[in-house]
């Protein structure tokens, strides 16, 4: 009876350790606001082309949609790696007091592509978007600007709200927040705890119609940083409103039927986003300023990589960041993650 064959070492398959999981709290640690942001321009600066990245994928369930977000990266230091997002949007959560977003992040490591880690998809999320939104600011602010306090004006009152004043408190010099919302209540309460656990002074204010006209609009003329996080499909307040030296930021809007900024403003503006491929795709403000002719091509707008690469700084006229989110952002940050916790793969860790 012949004995058992071995497999040569050269052939056989690593030994891999089951993938960490990795909580909110463990991330939220490991992603500083101006980690996060060091890390996404570094993937810029690595020559990696965000018009290259995956799609993502959505799939209409009974409750909302599921949406998965694959991406792959090779990162400065040579390490090569993959992963995805895999989350579920369920409106009716939020009546009942439960998440409306709920997801993981899978993360493959090495050469070996070996499952590494799951991570909190949604805690994640909450890191990346206001990150990507502050990385737009501080390429379209002028170096004038960046050196003043600024009056920041967040339009919206939930998580995304809450997350963008954390992080651009963290990374410029705010002289107030003014916390817009449908609810006065819930813009206080917002601005209340800006106040307490950001030390930056903060107000609310209602963006209903008033007999005096809207509250609104002099919040808006007189804002440098105006950040839009809402559920709106329709344009929350006037282009003309807008000065010439202001930074918009529009993130709520992520399907072509959806915007919240209007024509005015998108005319106008020098428009940053962070492809042109999703851009034309996925951005309400985008797909519909360009069938209304007020965005005159898809090549005039201006991209994260390009602004990167040559540096372009102060504009003579309004800068809107209109952000979707894309794939290899939250890789990015996942990866910056697993770093941070030195998690290595048998098949091979950080080169």
């Amino acid at each position: 009876m012949r004995g058992k064959r071995s497999i040569p070492r050269s052939v056989a398959s690593p030994v891999q350790a089951e993938p960490r999981w990795v909580g909110a709290a463990e991330i939220r640690a490991s992603l500083a606001p101006e980690r996060a942001v060091a890390a996404l321009r570094a993937v810029l600066d690595s020559g990696f082309s965000p018009e290259t990245d995956a799609p993502r994928g959505r799939v209409d369930t009974p409750g909302g949609s599921l949406l998965y977000m694959p991406s792959s990266l090779t990162l400065r230091d040579g390490y090569v790696c993959s992963g995805v997002k895999i989350l579920t949007l369920t409106p009716a959560n939020g009546v009942l007091g439960a998440p409306v977003i709920q997801g993981t992040y899978q993360f493959f490591g090495g050469p070996q592509q070996a499952p590494v880690a799951v991570l909190d998809g949604a805690a994640l999320t909450s890191v990346r978007t206001p990150a990507v939104s502050a990385l737009g600011a501080e390429m379209l602010l002028s170096p004038e600007a960046r050196e003043e306090a600024l009056r920041m004006l967040i339009i919206g009152t939930g998580v995304q709200a809450w997350e963008h004043a954390r992080t651009f408190a963290a990374l410029f010099s705010l002289g107030e927040i003014v916390v817009a919302g449908r609810s006065y209540g819930k813009a206080e309460a917002l601005a209340a705890r800006i106040r307490a656990e950001l030390g930056v002074p903060s107000r609310a204010v209602t963006m209903d119609e008033g007999p005096l006209g809207s509250p609104l609009e002099p919040e808006v003329r007189r804002a440098d940083l105006i950040v839009t996080c809402t559920a709106a499909t329709e344009p929350l307040f006037r282009g003309e409103w807008v000065s010439d030296q202001a930074v918009v930021i529009a993130v709520g809007a992520h399907t072509p039927e959806a915007r919240e900024l209007d024509d005015t403003l998108m005319g106008r503006a020098e428009v940053l986003v962070e492809s042109r491929s999703t851009a034309t795709r996925e951005s309400g403000e985008v797909i519909q300023g360009l069938e209304n002719e007020v965005i005159v091509s898809q090549y005039s707008l201006v991209t994260l990589a390009e602004m990167t690469l040559f540096e372009r700084r102060g504009f003579a006229r309004p800068g809107v960041f209109t952000t979707t989110g894309m794939p290899w952002e939250d890789l990015a940050l996942a990866a910056e993650v697993v770093r941070g916790l030195g998690e290595e793969t048998a098949a091979g860790g950080w080169v």
